[in-house]
This record gives C-alpha cells, sequence and structure tokens, in this order.
C-alpha cells in the first residue's frame, strides 16, 4: 500500500513538473525575457551580498534554469522508474538500477525535444538544439545522481547481507 502511494505520488510530481517546465516554453519572447531578467537581477543581488561582483549574465541564468529545470525532471523519471520497476520487488538492484538510468534519460531527452518544439508555437521564441543539449546534459545529471546513490545503497546492503552470513 505504501508502495502505491509514493508511486502515485512520484508520478503525480512528475506530471506537474513537466507541466511547469512545458508552461514555461509557452510563455512569449517577452514574457520569458522580463522572467529571466528578475531571475538575474535576484541573482546578482545575492552575489553582491556574499561580497562578489553581480554580473552574471542573462544567458547563463537562462543555460541555468535550463539545466536545473531538467536535472529535477531527470531525478523525478528516475524515482518514477524505480518505482515502477520494483514495485513487486522487495528490494532494489544493480539491474532495475541501470534500466531506470536509460528510462529516464531516454523519457528526458523526448521531453526536451518536445520542450524546444512548444517553443515554435510561442511568440518570438524558436527551437534550439543548444537548449535541446543543456537539457539532456540536465536530465542525464540528475538521473545519475539518482542512481549513483540508488548503486552505493545496493553497495551497502549487499555488504551488510554478507556479513550477517559470515556471522551465522
Amino acid at each position: 500500500m505504501v508502495k502505491r502511494v509514493i508511486t502515485v505520488l512520484v508520478l503525480l510530481l512528475t506530471v506537474l513538473w513537466l507541466g511547469f517546465i512545458f508552461s514555461n516554453s509557452l510563455r512569449d519572447a517577452e514574457a520569458s525575457r522580463a522572467q529571466s531578467e528578475q531571475v538575474q537581477q535576484v541573482v546578482n543581488e545575492v552575489i553582491e551580498t556574499l561580497g562578489g561582483e553581480g554580473d552574471v549574465p542573462q544567458k547563463t541564468v537562462r543555460n541555468s534554469a535550463h539545466f536545473v529545470e531538467f536535472f529535477i525532471l531527470g531525478v523525478l523519471l528516475t524515482a518514477d522508474a524505480l518505482c515502477l520497476l520494483s514495485f513487486k520487488r522487495p528490494m532494489l538492484s544493480f539491474c532495475v538500477a541501470w534500466l531506470s538510468l536509460g528510462m529516464a534519460v531516454l523519457l528526458g531527452i523526448l521531453s526536451a525535444v518536445a520542450d524546444e518544439l512548444i517553443q515554435l508555437t510561442s511568440a518570438g521564441r524558436a527551437c534550439d538544439w543548444r537548449d535541446m543539449l543543456t537539457d539532456a546534459l540536465g536530465t542525464v545529471s540528475g538521473a545519475s545522481a539518482v542512481v549513483a546513490v540508488v548503486l552505493v545503497c545496493c553497495l551497502v546492503m549487499r555488504g551488510r547481507r554478507a556479513s550477517h552470513r559470515e556471522e551465522a
């Protein structure tokens, strides 16, 4: 029962996050630029507060936003895959972890392509392969981070099981 609730919650979060990403792509160029300028201003103020020079270019803010949006998507897609693939199994395994990575990366890249194609419908926006690449790198990074944690947990659990068998 708990596994089902967690699975449904993670899937719901993923759908909501994709909605957020796609809604950003539906903004026209002027609204998108204004949003980036607001974020740029906040980032520069934070850097200045910390004693640095607040001169982060808007392009850096926009690229970072693409990366972070898809990093989070990679985390969520990997969590979805892990939940679905391990639904009937009592434990995670190396195989499930790697398969989850592959599924998350594939779905993340498809989402990046869809995201850029959506921008073609927004006034003043364009489809940019560099943004797709940044999105894909974000997805791979997020998915890889989750899988790395899962693999470390699998290794720790194997070590514990092995030490318990030696004690018996």
